[in-house]
Formats: structure tokens, sequence, C-alpha cells
């Protein structure tokens, strides 16, 4: 299958930073892991597609889902966030807490040189780093998602949890819970441009697979929760059924002489 010219021009990237790739040529996407510097915020997958000769999207998923309990205040965040930005948006699957930054740019000269092609990548992962560790703090610390953004979007944040003490007032909005929490070692220091992929292609084809999977799983698997379900509530009411039901004359003798013969 041919690619497009932009799908060209972003393996020519891909290629010039030396970062591993797996290129599905037939769905003209790129996906490889990436490292943040954030301290409780490993990584994220990054997909980045070429929808056409024109268009280009690039996706960082981050590799946690958002439990449901914690969505509202998440959506307070990225609502807060997105305000603000100009290249891109978080975006966030209710129904499954799937979480990603997605940035898109047009061609309309059908040509994509690398600058723009970085550009669309970088802000992807620049905004996933920036934001990450916000998302940690708000699902398992309970901190203000309007304190939260403030926070990350300061200079002083860089990666760096909310909590453990060095922030002052914004870990006071915190829950009671956060002086118990164990702070994580931070990340290596980084910069954008010496950003390295840490997987192996094994590792990547399973990451892969994965997402591709998930959610067919679980819909299997509450499927089969359903059907076991409705089979005990069958066997349920079948037993309720017999003993609700009067007894024969004959089933009456065998209870009083204890016997099972027919």
């Amino acid at each position: 299958m041919s690619m497009y010219s932009i799908e060209r021009s972003v393996k020519e990237y891909l290629d010039s930073q030396n970062w591993k790739y797996k290129h599905e040529e037939e769905k003209h996407r790129f996906i490889f892991g990436m490292k943040l510097d954030c301290e409780n915020v490993d990584g994220c997958m990054l997909v980045v597609t070429a929808r056409d000769e024109e268009d280009l999207s690039c996706k960082a998923l981050y590799e946690f889902k958002v439990p449901e309990n914690s969505r509202p205040a998440v959506t307070e965040y990225i609502t807060r966030a997105n305000y603000g930005l100009f290249l891109g948006n978080f975006q966030m699957d209710l129904n499954d807490g799937e979480l990603i930054y997605q940035t898109y740019a047009a061609f309309y000269d059908h040509r994509a040189m690398q600058q723009e092609v970085r550009r669309v990548i970088q802000v992807a992962i620049h905004m996933a780093e920036r934001y990450g560790q916000g998302f940690y703090d708000i699902i398992n610390y309970g901190v203000d998602p309007a304190e939260a953004v403030k926070f990350f979007e300061s200079d002083d944040a860089k990666g760096k949890s909310m909590v453990g003490g060095s922030s002052g007032s914004a870990a006071s909005s915190a829950s009671s819970t956060v002086s118990d929490a164990p702070s994580a070692p931070a990340a290596g220091p980084n910069e954008f441009s010496d950003l390295v992929v840490e997987m192996t292609d094994e590792q990547l084809d399973a990451v892969i697979a994965a997402a591709q999977w998930e959610k067919a799983e679980r819909f299997r698997k509450a499927e089969e929760e359903r059907r076991r379900r409705e089979e005990e509530e069958r066997r349920a009411a079948e037993e309720a059924a017999k003993k609700a039901a009067p007894l024969s004359l004959k089933d009456k003798l065998r209870r009083l002489i204890g016997s099972d013969d027919k």
C-alpha cells in the first residue's frame, strides 16, 4: 500500500529521532511509547495518523484509565486546562475513563515539512507531560481541579506532585489521607528533544494488542458475568418453586417413612 506524502514525512521525522515505532501501513499510522518526566506518570503511547493527503493527527494516550468516581473532577480539570490551550486539547471517554491529548494539523498544499510534523507530535508529548501529574494527584489525592490547573501551568511544577510538602497551599487542598501517602521518586530529567522510546518491539506489540482488544475483553467479561447471574437467578427460582409447590401424596409418604424407594 502506498504511503501518503504526510505519512512519509512522519516516518522521516521519527527516523531522524532514532525512535522505535510500529508502522501500521494499512491504517497509515505510527504507534510508539514515550517517557514522561512526571513523579507518578511514567509515560504514554503516541498514535500518529495520516488520515489522508491533507490531515494529520497525534494522540497521546495515558497508560491509566480514570476511575468512575474521579471522572467529574477530571472533567473539570481538563475543561479548565483546555480553555487556555492553543493547539490540541484533552479528551476523556466518559464510558471507560480513557484519557488522551490530541493535536491536529491540515496541510492543504499536500506537503508536510518535518518541522510541522515535529510540532504536531511534540506538542502532544509536552501537554501530556505538563498536565499528567495533575491527573494522578486528582485521582489519588483528591486535589482541587482548579488548584491543580493553576499549579501545573506554573513554571515551578515541572512534573512534581502537588502533594509532598513542597507545594505549600496547593497541598492543603488535598484530602486528609495525603500526608500518609508515599512519595514516588522523581523521574530523571530529560528534554523533549532527547526523549527516547524505552519499549522493545515485543513490548510495543503487546501494548498495541492490549489497546485494541481491551474494550472487547471487558464487554466479553461483562457478558459472561451477566449470563452467570441469570443462570444463578434461574436456578434459585427453580429451587424456590420446588419448595413452594405442594407435595404429592407419594412424596409425603416418603418423608414420613424416610424411604427413597419409588
